[in-house]
């Protein structure tokens, strides 16, 4: 008679444990990248500094104004110059990957985390988490200082619920960016070319629908990238945009097929 031992089956709490076990060190890889990527932080300093500044001269124009001027939206002139920084962002998600490439330094990382869908997870969670609270902390800031320069004429309009979702909105738009631009890296693996295609992927759809007309166009325009960020931000919808939570299920579309397309390049190609 034979004794067949069969070892019993993992469960998949044992699985999860283990995958979250072995990937605990690539992301403290990562992240010890970009924490000490000097350049990195200072050109987010600057970004956020200029995006700050716009939007306390903003403020101080709305504030100086010799007639209460109505209809304003207060919170949006708070945040008036945070685009810079979304853009800056941006262009760091791009860094994070191609900066690997140029610097020589993919080889020896690919050797040390050959399951190349890990890394990619690692980078993109690490970048996400940076980017959200880069985000949220530039967001409060020009917040705080808008509300210190309008003065009790903003109060209602900065301490509502409305405006914690749109602020949240804001700081998830800074995660799009940073995410949108690290698919395009992914793709491209060089700087200039990631930096060209994350410019186009924002910038070129909005002038190819303008060959449409009449409503084609409406419908088409505002599930664009930029759109959908412009919804996600106001908090309500306006007339022919997206509500908050389309915007963000468009935008997440769009960053899903630029991180697949990206995961497949990053496993099919050599470094």
């Amino acid at each position: 008679m034979t004794l067949t031992i069969t070892e019993p089956t993992p469960s998949w709490r044992s699985r999860l444990l283990a995958s979250a076990g072995q990937l605990a060190p690539v992301l403290h890889s990562e992240w010890h990248k970009l924490r000490t990527t000097r350049s990195a932080w200072w050109t987010a300093g600057l970004a956020a500094f200029i995006s700050v500044l716009l939007g306390i001269l903003r403020c101080s124009s709305i504030a100086s104004a010799a007639h209460p001027v109505t209809g304003v939206d207060y919170f949006g002139a708070s945040l008036f110059g945070l685009s810079v920084a979304q853009f800056a962002i941006a262009a760091g998600g791009v860094l994070i990957i191609t900066a690997e490439y140029s610097g020589g330094t993919m080889p020896p990382t690919l050797i040390a985390t050959p399951q190349r869908v890990r890394l990619l997870i690692a980078k993109i969670g690490v970048l996400a988490a940076v980017a959200w609270a880069y985000g949220l902390l530039i967001s409060a800031l020009a917040v705080g200082i808008g509300l210190a320069i309008l003065g009790p004429r903003a109060h209602a309009a900065l301490f509502s619920a409305l405006a914690v979702r749109r602020l949240l909105g804001a700081s998830g738009l800074f995660v799009a960016m940073a995410l949108i631009g690290f698919g395009c890296g992914t793709i491209v693996r060089r700087s200039a070319g990631g930096l060209i295609a994350t410019a186009a992927v924002l910038m070129v759809p909005s002038l190819a629908v303008q060959v449409l007309t009449g409503a084609a166009r409406q419908d088409v325009i505002r599930y664009l990238p930029l759109r959908a960020a412009d919804a996600l931000v106001q908090g309500s919808s306006s007339t022919g945009a997206l509500s908050p939570l389309a915007a963000l299920g468009a935008l997440a579309a769009e960053i899903a097929v630029l991180l697949v397309a990206g995961a497949m390049v990053l496993s099919r190609r050599d470094a």
